[in-house]
């Protein structure tokens, strides 16, 4: 009888543990409500902003154990929107983000490390069929309740790094390499 015993309770004790690990998991589902995701670039002499309507993220993330996160994010780039009309029809075209033949990019996180001023996401972006490693710096901030938290961060990019404007738009002059991203994440657990 002691014998059943013990195998039950290993039994209660295993399926107690299998049921804790949604619980326990570091997982976040991104929120609209506050959510979102810019750019700043120049154009002609003059910077201009936009920003992405439409993009998820999907992060998984325990602030101890940062080396075992994972950090996805899917952006709708025909949810592009710069107000103004002319230049987000000019960014959806085949000389920019092509979305007849690609309309998402994604930023796939392959390694986060914690630094002095928050964390650092080395990973991939692509982008029009194109592959680039891209750094990405952030901070992470958890709600006293430990249900929502706010992920703000940036990284810089080349946009011809990614084919995004070649041809006559690829002159400086024009049109500016380098793009800053921004982005702020609200996030709640699931």
């Amino acid at each position: 009888m002691s014998i059943r015993l013990i195998n039950r309770g290993r039994l209660l004790a295993a399926l107690a543990l299998s049921m804790a690990g949604p619980v326990l998991a570091a997982d976040w589902i991104q929120t609209d409500n506050g959510s979102e995701l810019r750019f700043e670039a120049m154009a002609q002499g003059e910077r201009f902003e936009g920003q992405f309507n439409s993009f998820h993220t999907r992060f998984e993330f325990d602030p101890a154990s940062p080396e075992k996160a994972k950090l996805e994010v899917k952006i709708d780039l025909g949810s592009v929107d710069t107000a103004n009309a002319e230049r987000d029809e000019l960014l959806v075209s085949q000389d920019f983000f092509a979305v007849e033949q690609e309309n998402q990019a994604r930023f796939e996180a392959e390694q986060i490390h914690a630094s002095a001023e928050g964390y650092t996401a080395g990973g991939t972006l692509t982008l029009k069929s194109t592959a680039k490693p891209v750094a990405f710096k952030f901070t992470f901030l958890v709600s006293a309740d430990g249900q929502s938290a706010v992920l703000e961060g940036q990284t810089t990019l080349d946009r011809l790094d990614f084919g995004i404007g070649g041809g006559d738009w690829a002159d400086e002059e024009m049109i500016g390499r380098e793009v800053q991203v921004r982005t702020r994440v609200q996030l709640r657990r699931p």
